[in-house]
């Protein structure tokens, strides 16, 4: 299986969040902030989570959440935690 790269996993988490919030009205990116850009809270962040591991074969710590603000670091996590 080929490895997943960085971008693919933005790609994910952008496509996912769309499918979240409909209302999304600007580009998302890996800088986007989740928080103050789109007002991302913790229920869509627990389904997008949820969606990201059973897409990457992933286990991604609740508590690594506190430190993920941006779409490229919420990519980092998934990356360094894929099985």
């Amino acid at each position: 299986m080929a490895q997943t790269t960085h971008a693919q996993i933005v790609d994910k988490i952008c496509e996912e969040l769309k499918s979240i919030d409909t209302g999304i009205k600007i580009d998302l990116s890996a800088d986007t902030n989740m928080t103050t850009d789109i007002k991302v809270d913790s229920l869509d962040v627990m389904e997008l989570v949820f969606a990201l591991e059973e897409a990457f074969d992933a286990s991604i710590p609740v508590n690594d959440l506190s430190d993920v603000f941006t779409i490229g670091e919420l990519a980092s996590l998934v990356q360094k935690n894929m099985d």
